[in-house]
């Protein structure tokens, strides 16, 4: 239709409207024709069917084209006195997307009424939908195409391919010669149509805007970087269902865009952590707050509301103990060395222990104060030995006068637990290497685990970097060390690096880090508990797998190399080691007769060929 047809067409349907409908001025007509998404071929139809039957509108009647029905629809809703067709077949209020012979119906009956056809594109027989120039199509079929916009092979515009030209290529309405185009009112682009004839992707940025202006009308300077990744988003219905929640991170944004409060971290953290952590983390990554260390900064928001809970009298000694103390001295090791989920873990499993000690004393009446050695010893015999870490808060209370010096001795670290065989490993790590049921998730960590005994705390940490290829094969970068891969484990940790990509919406339009385990939060990984738990579901015991990889390992390598190609302290390669009483004089006659190592390369790393070799000798790949 030309765009003076178009406009023809147009004036006749508002004119009709106006006569039929008093109370409908030609500004509403006209809006209720956009609503109704009457554009095109679309109207043309609204046209041809109201100088036909110019009372379709009040006579109810089901035998009207799809976009009659939507206007009737949207003019009943805004109150005028028309009739909405109802089904030809049930008689119910449906949408009449199909006609047969007695009228427009409603899905139900039309699957009664017609029988199955062979869809051109999956060739099942299935209720047809559709009838596209390429032939008819069900509805699994339709949906694809629609949601799924390709390179046309005619034009080179991204649009539903809904035909097929001679060559076998799949091309769009316009270049197939169908009636429909598919294309977006707004952008003109091919994404799937969602509202009004406006793509999925223009009502998404138009919602986001919406939502999200400050008091001034305007969108915060904070929040451009984030509005501008969900625009780009891979997947932009994920960005609406995003915003339809009232529990997430975009009712925290619409809350403080109200206030007119921008979303900075210490705003945040005074925030319910619902919904605000995936946000902050949002934020982070687009650049809109500067990144900090989340297990140990989130400490303070749980310590206000650990504190919330206790009684007075010792709230402000737990306030000055977790403050001046353990987050002291968190954050001065956090300058220096990693700060980790078990950092953190650990920090708040001291506090608690002071919270419960606290709360024991109280149900016995006694002061923190007045606390005997009789009485320390009642609650340590009582309870697990994790209380025993309530020593690091008495130690405090001591030095500073409120508690008087009493005897608490950790216990020595018990002996790890060697139950699994060797033999048991090997069979699980053949498990991991050929085993194509289990997630290569599962099989490229439990792989790392069971022959290099490496914790998942590292692990979780790799990226697609760490992975190098050389002209022997494939290495493992761990610091400045290189550990050699035997060829299966090489192959399944570059497929992970190949293939794995975050579900975060905001982490795929933002490219960060290459996670060999990327996590649901954009720009971060795989959390070292996550990852141990999914071993763990899969038959994977990862403390005995690993401590049983290291006394292997500790048998054929001295601590000196073991701690640099497994990143472990010199003290834990020493104590594995000892553990494997292995005698190493003939280890240091064969590297005293070895060639010299090779200088380090242009990035700092240095190849290691006897470490390499140790690796590959006790982590070899039994067939």
């Amino acid at each position: 239709m030309s765009t003076a047809a178009a406009d023809a067409a147009r004036q006749r349907v508002l004119t009709l409207l106006t006569t039929q409908l008093p109370d409908l001025d030609a500004q509403a007509a006209d809006q209720a024709l956009v609503t109704a998404n009457a554009a095109g071929q679309a109207l043309w139809d609204i046209d041809r069917h109201l100088a036909v039957h110019p009372d379709a509108l009040v006579s109810g009647s089901p035998d009207v084209p799809p976009s009659v029905f939507r206007l009737v629809v949207v003019l009943e809703a805004a109150g005028h006195p028309v009739r909405v067709p109802h089904c030809a077949g049930c008689g119910q209020r449906k949408p009449l997307p199909q006609r047969i012979p007695a009228g427009r119906v409603c899905v139900s009956c039309r699957s009664k009424a017609v029988p199955p056809h062979p869809c051109t594109r999956c060739g099942q027989r299935k209720q047809v939908v559709a009838q596209w120039p390429m032939g008819p199509v069900c509805r699994r079929c339709y949906r694809e195409v629609r949601g799924r916009p390709a390179p046309c092979g005619g034009c080179g515009a991204i649009k539903p391919l809904i035909g097929v030209d001679g060559r076998g290529r799949g091309v769009c309405g316009a270049c197939a010669g169908g009636r429909f185009d598919y294309v977006c009112r707004r952008c003109g682009g091919g994404e799937e149509r969602y509202q009004d004839g406006n793509c999925v992707r223009c009502v998404a940025i138009e919602r986001l805007h919406e939502q999200f202006r400050g008091p001034t009308g305007q969108v915060l300077d904070v929040l451009v970087p984030l509005l501008a990744a969900l625009a780009q988003a891979d997947r932009p219905r994920s960005v609406l269902e995003w915003l339809r929640r009232d529990d997430g991170g975009a009712q925290v944004l619409r809350q403080l865009g109200a206030a007119g409060v921008e979303p900075t971290h210490e705003v945040l953290d005074s925030l319910p952590p619902t919904g605000v952590n995936a946000l902050r983390q949002m934020l982070v990554h687009v650049g809109a707050l500067p990144a900090r260390i989340e297990y140990l900064e989130r400490v303070p928001a749980w310590l206000n509301r650990q504190l919330a809970l206790l009684p007075e009298q010792h709230r402000q000694v737990i306030h000055v103990y977790v403050t001046w103390s353990v987050l002291r001295r968190a954050r001065q090791r956090a300058a220096h060395a990693r700060f980790t989920e078990a950092s953190a873990h650990n920090l708040r499993g001291r506090v608690r222990a002071a919270l419960a000690f606290l709360r024991w004393l109280d149900e016995r009446h006694v002061a923190l104060a007045d606390v005997t050695q009789a009485l320390i010893d009642q609650w340590l015999s009582e309870g697990a030995c994790t209380r025993r870490v309530v020593k690091d808060f008495l130690d405090w209370a001591a030095g500073r006068g409120l508690a008087p010096e009493l005897d608490i001795r950790y216990l020595p670290p018990s002996e790890p637990d060697l139950s699994v065989t060797n033999e048991e490993r090997w069979e699980q790590l053949r498990r991991c290497l050929h085993d194509a049921t289990l997630p290569l998730e599962v099989r490229a960590a439990g792989g790392l685990v069971l022959l290099y005994g490496l914790p998942v705390s590292r692990i979780s940490e790799l990226t697609a970097e760490h992975l190098i290829s050389t002209e022997t094969g494939h290495v493992l970068q761990l610091g400045g060390h290189r550990t050699a891969l035997p060829p299966p484990l090489a192959a399944l940790l570059t497929d992970l690096a190949r293939t794995a990509v975050t579900t975060s919406t905001v982490g795929r339009s933002v490219p960060g880090p290459r996670w060999l385990f990327p996590g649901g939060l954009p720009g971060q990984h795989f959390t070292p508990g996550r990852l141990a738990n999914m071993l763990n579901r899969h038959g994977i015991r990862v403390r005995v797998g690993r401590n049983s990889a290291l006394a292997a390992l500790a048998a054929d390598i001295p601590a000196a190399a073991l701690s640099p190609l497994l990143g472990i302290s010199i003290e834990a390669a020493v104590r594995w080691t000892h553990r494997a009483k292995r005698d190493w004089q003939a280890y240091i006659q064969a590297r005293a007769t070895a060639p010299a190592a090779p200088d380090r390369d242009s990035n700092g790393a240095m190849d290691a060929p006897a470490t390499e070799q140790g690796a590959s000798r006790s982590g070899r790949v039994r067939p």
